[in-house]
């Protein structure tokens, strides 16, 4: 992207138009910034829905619950930077964590969700200790 800006502020030089050239290297220079912002509000964002996720799972509210992992996946579908953390969250990770943190029987954990419950916690685990960094 810093190509085309680069190439348009040339652009606009080379026409004349050193005030709109000179907005246009602004942009270029404070992009990094505005960058580590969105990073760092997506990284919050990521531990504000496991934190409703863990908290839901507690109350064994189901209807929240769902609520908090369908954020989630749209985060995964929509977010930047925390694409790659979530990239293994999906409905049947969820299910299989709701369910252990519910002391459900492991057996019946992996025949529904076809990963463990301990699995399932470490799992998730991770990607909240990843979005924390």
């Amino acid at each position: 992207m810093n190509k085309y800006l680069i190439k348009l502020a040339n652009h606009l030089d080379k026409k004349g138009l050193h005030k709109e050239a000179d907005y246009v290297d602004w942009i270029i220079k404070n992009a990094d910034q505005y960058k580590e912002t969105i990073v760092s509000n997506e990284k919050m964002k990521c531990i504000n829905l496991f934190t409703g996720l863990q908290f839901a799972a507690a109350q064994k509210n189901m209807e929240k619950y769902k609520k908090s992992r369908d954020e989630i996946i749209e985060l995964k579908e929509n977010g930047v930077q925390v694409k790659e953390i979530l990239e293994d969250f999906n409905k049947k990770l969820a299910g299989a964590y709701y369910f252990a943190k519910n002391n459900a029987n492991e057996k019946r954990i992996e025949e529904k969700f076809e990963i463990s419950g301990k699995d399932a916690i470490s799992k998730i685990n991770k990607m909240i200790e990843h979005c924390s960094k």
